[in-house]
């Protein structure tokens, strides 16, 4: 049985600039995607850099920053059975980009970036997430859905969500993800006790990385 999971998806300067906002956000929702949350950015270079510094040493990492920040944006935050995939599988290529796979296509003839060249084909990426660490207890993992920062609680002067040994209900506020100025509440999938916090506050974290293990 699929399980409901959260994704990222950003509609390209480009797109935005065509008004392909609701013709994109039909399609999600023709495939049973709920619209958690929306917002239309301008975000800095230096906002941009910052979201994929993963990406800081690849060869498109500079246009990827000059191409996020070249106008506004829309940041959505998408809910639905298997929405990774079906945002993966992009049924408007090239007018929208998933978090799981920050990839450049060549923009359109309309685009105000038009000159730029596009990537060629080994310069796209597809996150691929490997966990290093050999200690992890064994339970159930709670993964990030997205991209983005990895806040422990609501705010600085708050106690954190969770903390180890906590024991706690499918449906509890684990953490916060900031993904593009959006605050996204990661929510259990599991009833139990938490075995272990796999990362730091204010830590970066990528789609899938683990955080979390419930047991």
């Amino acid at each position: 049985m699929n399980r409901s999971e959260q994704t990222l998806s950003i509609v390209k300067p480009d797109a935005v600039e065509r008004n392909l906002t609701e013709s994109i956000k039909k399609i999600f929702t023709e495939n049973q995607l709920k619209i958690v949350q929306e917002k239309k950015i301008q975000i800095s270079k230096e906002e941009a850099a910052e979201f994929y510094k993963v990406h800081q040493t690849k060869p498109f990492y500079e246009r990827l920053c000059n191409y996020l920040s070249s106008g506004p944006i829309t940041v959505m935050i998408l809910e639905g059975e298997e929405a990774v995939k079906l945002v993966k599988s992009n049924p408007v290529p090239g007018n929208f980009i998933s978090s799981t796979t920050p990839i450049i296509s060549e923009p359109t003839q309309q685009s105000p970036i038009a000159k730029q060249s596009a990537p060629s084909p080994e310069e796209t990426v597809t996150q691929e997430i490997s966990q290093t660490s050999d200690v992890l207890e064994s339970g159930n993992k709670m993964n990030s859905p997205m991209v983005g920062t990895f806040y422990s609680a609501p705010n600085p002067e708050s106690e954190p969500f969770v903390k180890v040994g906590d024991q706690i209900n499918e449906g509890d506020v684990l953490c916060i993800i900031e993904a593009m100025k959006m605050m996204n509440e990661v929510k259990s999938e599991f009833s139990g006790t938490v075995k272990q916090i796999l990362v730091d506050n204010a830590e970066p974290v990528e789609f899938d990385q683990t955080l979390f293990i419930i047991s």
